[in-house]
């Protein structure tokens, strides 16, 4: 009789563990309920993400070898052509000499290859003064540099978080296809168990393990 059990390596155990199972069915899912879910197929991109060359800062798109060598005590003078409105679908274009106020996430306009943040700015009516260089594609977010149509965003076996729904959301998944959760049976054993209901008499104990392991079953994404 042996006191212990022969202990083997993880890799062995779950060399056992996978040879008992079977490859999990997908199923498709509405994306608000996909959190916690593993992607069962990858998912491309419908579209370019940005859609457009963007700003992300609010500030002044500029050409920005016009700003070369401004600072505060020599600022580039620059005309003010306008501002460009959020989501708006309309064509602006500046040229050289001349700025447009654009807000955090929108269009720049054509003929701009940089922006100003608004903080190294300062408006005088129909004229801005620009009071630091940009270089060509400073705070632009140029047209498909996040996402490019028709791409891969995300691998199969990927576990959806709130990184992944955004991504999902961004690129037109409003279905995800999902594998199906794993329904996981957990048999707890001990003559000194008892219900948590019960209260513990003698060297009995309260089923503790039963809860602690559906709690990770759930965290992994399984049904206990």
């Amino acid at each position: 009789m042996t006191l212990f059990l022969d202990l083997v390596s993880v890799q062995e155990a779950r060399d056992r563990a996978l040879s008992v199972t079977s490859p999990l069915a997908s199923e498709t899912v509405p994306l608000a309920c996909a959190y916690g879910r593993v992607l069962a197929a990858p998912v491309t991109s419908d579209i370019d993400i940005p859609g457009f060359d963007k700003t992300v800062v609010d500030g002044y798109a500029v050409v920005a070898s016009d700003t070369i060598g401004s600072s505060e005590s020599m600022p580039a003078m620059l005309s003010f052509s306008g501002s460009v409105a959020m989501g708006s679908a309309d064509t602006h274009t500046i040229q050289l000499g001349s700025c447009m106020y654009t807000p955090t996430g929108s269009k720049i306009p054509h003929g701009s290859d940089a922006v100003c943040m608004i903080e190294y700015a300062e408006s005088l009516g129909d004229m801005v003064l620009i009071q630091r260089p940009v270089a060509g594609g400073e705070n632009v977010l140029m047209c498909g540099e996040d996402f490019a149509q028709n791409t891969t965003v995300l691998h199969a076996g990927t576990v959806i978080s709130e990184r992944e729904m955004g991504v999902l959301a961004a690129t037109g998944h409003a279905d995800v296809s999902v594998f199906k959760s794993p329904t996981i049976g957990i048999i707890s054993t001990g003559d000194e168990i008892v219900s948590v209901q019960e209260v513990p008499s003698g060297s009995s104990i309260r089923d503790v393990n039963s809860y602690l392991c559906a709690g990770a079953v759930a965290a992994w994404g399984g049904l206990a």
